[in-house]
């Protein structure tokens, strides 16, 4: 039985009111063996063995298709494609980010993006109908950050002080926040003139540093 939960999320806006989003509960990770067993109750004509490895060889074709440069698309679900980034034995200096686009040495795929059609969405909320649960479970209503945002600016101008600057990657491992709260909160303390946090470069290139008097 599939379940969600509400978890409380951070107040950039600091409007004083919680936020929430809801989030599905996992119920456990399945494998390629699942799925070809799953796959041959409405394919007999293949055994399990035999539909295991044709899910191998489909994903090991799309890692092929995908370094070739291209975009897969699987009609009726949608499409995988590569992020880039710089890899962790870059030269990650401001003064690097500074000098513009890096070479091919220092460029990474930092992830595999995949972006459902809507139709698809449509099909898995029409087979979740009438089977989403709330999880009784207390514990899982509210997640709150351990530290404050206060605290989380000193934490962030210390990583600074000692290492000159932070990514966004620094900042979630730093706080435990998500991705995208982590974006978000690190953009409003630039905007903050109480905080003394700047931002420096675009996109993959972007760290944060202290501003200076």
């Amino acid at each position: 039985m599939p379940k969600y939960f509400k978890r409380e999320i951070a107040d950039l806006n600091g409007t004083g009111e919680r936020q929430y989003r809801y989030e599905m509960r996992s119920e456990g990770a399945v494998g390629t063996e699942h799925l070809a067993k799953e796959m041959h109750r409405h394919y007999r004509t293949l055994s399990e063995g035999e539909l295991k490895g044709l899910i191998e060889a489909f994903v090991e074709t799309i890692a092929e298709t995908l370094a070739d440069g291209y975009t897969v698309t699987l009609d009726g679900m949608g499409s995988f494609s590569l992020r880039l980034g710089l890899d962790d034995y870059s030269d990650n200096t401001p003064q690097a980010y500074r000098m513009g686009e890096p070479n091919a040495r220092r460029i990474e795929v930092t992830d595999v993006k995949f972006k459902a059609q809507q139709r698809y969405v449509r099909r898995v909320d029409r087979l979740c109908s009438g089977r989403l649960h709330r999880d009784s479970n207390p514990l899982s209503e509210l997640r709150r950050p351990q530290t404050t945002p206060e605290e989380r600016v000193q934490l962030a101008l210390q990583y600074i002080r000692k290492h000159g600057f932070i990514r966004l990657t620094d900042y979630v491992q730093l706080t435990s926040l998500s991705r995208t709260t982590a974006s978000k909160e690190l953009q409003a303390f630039c905007k903050d003139p109480a905080v003394a946090i700047t931002s420096q470069g675009l996109r993959t290139h972007k760290v944060y540093v202290e501003e200076k008097d």
